[in-house]
């Protein structure tokens, strides 16, 4: 048993990262039932859904509200929208959040400072 065996898991961003991670947690630890994807692109969505039966959605804080594991996988400069949005999503202390983007030419204090806003 892990850590993610019920455990319901949210990524933010459908993109190649979101991709490889699935394959990984599908094969060895989560089911699709676990699992729902959020994005603004519904094709890319729908064919992440066709691919790998998971749940998907276009509204970020709906997709989060019921996630043990939040992972963040958007491009650097969407971060910040990111994060304005899960300021309104009345996130848990349990909730755990991921960043899997990389912070090209952002400061870490800037960084550190929106999770701070978000009571992390």
């Amino acid at each position: 048993m892990t850590p993610f065996t019920h455990a319901k898991v949210s990524f933010i961003g459908g993109g190649h990262i979101t991709e490889i991670l699935l394959e990984k947690l599908l094969k060895n630890t989560l089911t699709p039932a676990q699992i729902t994807i959020s994005s603004r692109g519904l094709e890319r969505l729908n064919l992440l859904r066709n691919h790998f039966g998971v749940r998907i959605m276009q509204d970020n804080i709906k997709s989060v509200q019921q996630a043990d594991f939040i992972f963040i996988a958007v491009r650097p400069n969407v971060i910040p929208t990111v994060i304005d949005e899960l300021k309104s999503a009345s996130l848990a202390p349990h909730q755990i959040i991921i960043s899997l983007s990389l912070f090209v030419g952002e400061s870490m204090t800037w960084v550190g400072g929106g999770m701070d806003y978000l009571g992390r």
